[in-house]
């Protein structure tokens, strides 16, 4: 919730954000559901440890993607 918070509170008062900025909103606002799901599957599967760090990094990378073609979407 913190990324769609903060993209909220930029919408309220839009400025120019950097792309670094907007990473940021993106890697907070779907990222974290990602790595939920697919850390508990690794847990069940009793191999989170040996992916861990993997599925941290995919699941960012996973959801900035996601997020970008989501505001895509939007536009048209």
């Amino acid at each position: 919730c913190r990324g769609q918070g903060a993209e909220l509170l930029w919408n309220n008062h839009p400025v120019a954000l950097s792309s670094r900025q907007v990473l940021e909103i993106f890697r907070s606002k779907t990222a974290p559901a990602f790595e939920v799901a697919l850390k508990v599957g690794a847990a069940l599967a009793g191999s989170l440890s040996e992916v861990e760090d993997a599925l941290h990094q995919y699941s960012e990378n996973l959801g900035i993607a996601y997020q970008i073609r989501d505001d895509l979407d939007d536009l048209g």
